[in-house]
Order: structure tokens, then sequence, then C-alpha cells
């Protein structure tokens, strides 16, 4: 979940176009969340049995962890963060 994420900030830093493109589709498109959110949920969850993660609400924790690296590609995006921000984001999520 981190490292997906972690990729996609630094597409957004290395290639802001495909990024910019990326984001448009994820917003709105259902099979964009098909396709991405297994993935996020199986390591969600493989996190919670493994009592590394502590969440109250697994779909709250669903989409803080999309909300959160959604924001911070948009925060490098619009240059109001650098590569800095990638590896605090991952981490912060964790």
């Amino acid at each position: 979940m981190s490292i997906g994420g972690r990729r996609y900030m630094l597409m957004a830093l290395e290639q802001p176009e495909l990024a910019r493109f990326a984001m448009s589709v994820a917003i709105f498109s259902p099979v964009w969340a098909a396709q991405v959110e297994p993935f996020i949920r199986a390591d969600l969850m493989l996190g919670i049995r493994q009592k590394r993660f502590h969440v109250a609400s697994v779909p709250a924790a669903m989409d803080m962890i999309t909300g959160t690296n959604y924001a911070g590609i948009n925060s490098i995006l619009a240059g109001r963060a650098g590569k800095s921000h990638v590896a605090t984001l991952s981490a912060t999520i964790l």
C-alpha cells in the first residue's frame, strides 16, 4: 500500500503529465478503483492480521489511504511539495 502510493507520487515528480492523466482517471473511473483497491485492501488486511495496523473501520482506513495519496500527488503536481514529501507521506500512512 505504501509502495504503490509512493510510486504514484514519484510519477508526479518524474512525469507530471502522466500523473495528471492518471489522477483524472482515478478520481472519476470505477474501473480504476476496481483495479487498484483490491491491492490496497489486501495490504491493509494483512497489516491488521499481523497486528501492525489498528483501525476502527476498514472503509474509513481505505478512504484515508487513498485520499492521502491523492492529496500528496496533487500537492506535488501543484508545486507545493517535493521528493521529501513522498517519503514523509508514505511513512505517515503506515
